[in-house]
């Protein structure tokens, strides 16, 4: 997968997402991601969105098809950062970024 340069307010919302609302990202959150872990929440929020499902969960295709490019982006966005930060490679100041500021922890606000 290449690489995708991240904002750390892009990768909070991908977190977010995947996870849903009510996980609090955190550095240990980031430290612990595994791909295996996105892999399932993926799966998960990929059935819950996809747009084939749009009769049987009584939503229109095309607002599923959006929430469902939402989710995929979001997926790719972190198996990047995963694959990066097991690397060692360029996210390093994005992921010195996010353990330098003050607020360790971000909680998605409630909509």
């Amino acid at each position: 997968m290449p690489h995708l340069q991240i904002s750390s307010a892009e990768l909070f919302q991908a977190c977010e997402t995947i996870f849903g609302p009510e996980i609090k990202v955190s550095i240990d959150f980031l430290e612990y991601l595994q791909p295996t872990g996105i892999k399932t929440a993926f799966r998960k929020r990929a059935f819950e969105t996809h747009p084939d499902r749009a009769k049987a969960l009584g939503s229109f295709a095309m607002d599923l098809n959006e929430q469902f490019i939402n989710v995929r982006k979001a997926y790719e966005r972190l198996l990047s950062f995963v694959e990066t930060k097991n690397e060692g490679t360029v996210y390093s100041s994005l992921y010195n970024d996010l353990r330098t500021q003050q607020d360790y922890s971000y909680k998605a606000p409630n909509n």
